[in-house]
């Protein structure tokens, strides 16, 4: 979910507005658009959450890949002792 409100972050002006205010002009006045919270449109918000079309986030299975299932292994011994 967090990549997804990331991803839609980049995709309005807010994020260049801001990089602009802190880094470029350094000014520390950026103009949001829209200017305040409020006024922010449930489309705007369900955008943020919405699907990646072809560009979701998959991570792999926690049981397989870096740890090689070591995690199932540890939670069947500590099953063993109750």
């Amino acid at each position: 979910m967090e990549y997804r409100i990331a991803q839609a972050c980049m995709r309005y002006p807010d994020f260049c507005e801001g990089v602009r205010a802190l880094l470029v002009d350094k000014d520390l006045s950026p103009v949001w658009n829209p200017g305040s919270v409020e006024e922010v449109s449930s489309d705007t918000v369900e955008d943020h959450f919405a699907p990646l079309a072809g560009r979701e986030l998959v991570l792999p299975n926690a049981d397989s890949g870096l740890m090689g299932g070591r995690r199932r292994i540890l939670h069947n011994i500590a099953n063993l002792s109750t």
